[in-house]
């Protein structure tokens, strides 16, 4: 199923536990602010998204001295490269009503704009009402550095799931918008992970993927509920 055009993510992400997340908060440089973001994934009442591995997000996000900025993500299937995650991702800003309205339950295709409500309505043929699926609040802080020779944003997770469960995560995006042939994503994917790595030694860490993404994590946990 070809989507429209869109972004393509690629990130590295890394599982930290509770005590590494903390060293690293206080010690990297180039911090940039935090954040809170509160994400609600959707689906058809028959489950049609997650047989297409698609997901659709809705998600709040706030930090001090900043709006509020509420957008829409639909995020395709996953593939692995080097230690690091792709995917097509279709996002767009979505209303401060919208959001109110799926905190109480009520969201519809037809509430969703841009891209992502354009690949649903067209290309998955969704219409009507959509349940949510699950929800987890997530702690970011953002740090700019060089790494691999280049500007970086290296962000730092503390995720909350409804589940009672707690993770935490180091991400790092990489070709921002898919620029470049595959034989280049995969140099520079090798390159920053590997001056991931030695910025974590530096901090007696050891750099390991995270296993799998929050989604998937979120959707495991409430399984072994």
């Amino acid at each position: 199923m070809t989507p429209p055009p869109a972004g393509v993510e690629c990130e590295l992400k890394l599982a930290l536990t509770a005590a590494e997340y903390e060293r690293l908060r206080g010690a990297l440089p180039g911090r940039r602010g935090e954040v809170k973001q509160h994400n609600l994934f959707w689906d058809t009442s028959d489950g049609r998204l997650a047989a297409y591995r698609w997901a659709l997000r809705l998600r709040r996000e706030s930090g001090a001295g900043q709006p509020a900025r509420v957008s829409v993500t639909v995020k395709g299937p996953a593939t692995r490269v080097a230690g690091s995650v792709r995917r097509t991702e279709l996002e767009a800003a979505a209303d401060d009503d919208v959001w109110q309205r799926a905190l109480a339950g009520d969201l519809a295709t037809e509430d969703i704009g841009g891209p992502p409500g354009e690949f649903l309505r067209q290309q998955l043929s969704l219409h009507g009402p959509l349940r949510r699926v699950l929800d987890f609040t997530n702690l970011r802080t953002r740090f700019g550095m060089d790494l691999a020779g280049a500007p970086r944003l290296l962000e730092l997770d503390r995720t909350d799931f409804a589940t009672g469960e707690r993770d935490h995560e180091l991400e790092l995006e990489l070709a921002p918008d898919g620029v470049g042939s595959p034989a280049e994503l995969l140099l520079e994917v090798k390159a920053v992970w590997a001056a991931v790595e030695g910025l974590l030694a530096d901090h007696c860490i050891r750099a390991a993927p995270s296993p799998g993404g929050k989604f998937s994590r979120a959707l495991r946990y409430a399984a072994n509920r």
